[in-house]
């Protein structure tokens, strides 16, 4: 009789709904970050947020009368909470109007710790905003001034509890890579992050994107953003500690926008990011799970959504998983979120 031994897996994560993303690129931010471009990394160019609720109204409408499905509406790229009054409550209150329908299933926004209040964040929560993403990137003070992010690590702490207090989900994004950090201080954010318990996590690692400050520190020598390599080794870590801790990470890497790819000048950008650190994580349980077993050759049930990403990016897991006796023939899928080893 086969021996067996089983963990869960870190499947991927799956929303309940598509999310449509809403970009107010730099609309609200007190100041300008060393890394950022908004208009590079939404692809999108600035408009008037009269233009932004005009374009909003009509493309709600139309989805409305053409049946599509539903959808979680966002409202990402500046610090909404710092939003002229009437227009974020707009905002918010024409996403609920369509809430209300059904077409939308739920509204977020993403904003900086230290732009949070309770009366802010309780009079949107009355109109039906659901989500607050806080844009912390680091708990390292020095990183932070470093980066002209203008706050002290308490605030990510008070901010998460604010949101918290006036019903909203707190989601938490983080940008290892920044100057001055390390992979120690990677860890160290994880930490503080996870005993802050957000609904959930983004990363999103340090690019340099031409025309920022970072990219002229870049230019001068002054800055080396981390590699491929450790990035998706320091990721590993970061989502292993959160999958641990059942705090979903939800993104990690910027997506494809366009004009996006043509910006960046150096930096860990990769358009499947994702799937490299789920792999790396994923070899390593199954080597974990194997030192159960006796030596010699093994079968496996997989969860089917880790297909992918059990034999790696262009098939780099597949020689490591023959040296635990483990090839194609030997796997089959399952849909349940656990690894089973067998020894034949």
């Amino acid at each position: 009789m086969s021996e067996c031994v089983s963990m869960p897996a870190p499947v991927p994560y799956r929303p309940a709904s598509s999310i449509w993303p809403i970009f107010l690129p730099g609309m609200g931010c007190p100041s300008r970050c060393i890394y950022c471009d908004q208009e590079q990394q939404t692809g999108t160019a600035p408009q008037t947020l009269a233009r932004i609720y005009a374009n909003l109204a009509r493309d709600l409408d139309l989805a409305w009368q053409s049946h599509r499905r539903p959808f979680e509406l966002a409202f990402f790229g500046g610090t909404f909470t710092s939003l002229p009054r009437s227009w974020r409550l707009r905002l918010v209150e024409l996403a609920s109007e369509y809430k209300s329908k059904g077409l939308v299933t739920a509204i977020r926004c993403s904003t900086r710790p230290d732009c949070c209040s309770e009366p802010v964040l309780s009079e949107l929560a009355e109109r039906g905003l659901d989500t607050v993403e806080l844009g912390a990137q680091t708990f390292c003070p020095h990183v932070l001034r470093a980066s002209n992010r203008g706050y002290a690590p308490q605030a990510i702490h008070s901010a998460c509890a604010l949101v918290r207090a006036s019903g909203l989900r707190p989601g938490i994004q983080l940008l290892p890579g920044l100057p001055g950090h390390d992979t120690w201080k990677w860890m160290h954010d994880v930490r503080q992050a996870c005993n802050l318990k957000p609904d959930f996590v983004r990363i999103y690692p340090c690019l340099v994107l031409t025309g920022t400050p970072l990219f002229r520190l870049y230019e001068q020598g002054r800055f080396q953003p981390w590699s491929l390599d450790l990035t998706v080794l320091a990721l590993a870590r970061g989502f292993l500690r959160f999958w641990s801790c059942g705090i979903p990470v939800i993104r990690m890497g910027l997506p494809p926008e366009s004009g996006l790819l043509q910006a960046v000048a150096a930096g860990p950008w990769h358009p499947a990011l994702g799937s490299l650190v789920r792999s790396k994580v994923l070899l390593a349980l199954i080597k974990h799970l194997s030192l159960s077993l006796p030596p010699g050759p093994k079968s496996m049930l997989c969860p089917r959504s880790l297909q992918g990403d059990l034999w790696g990016h262009k098939g780099t897991n597949r020689e490591p998983l023959l040296k635990l006796n483990l090839t194609p023939g030997r796997v089959a899928y399952h849909d349940q979120a656990r690894i089973e080893l067998f020894n034949l």
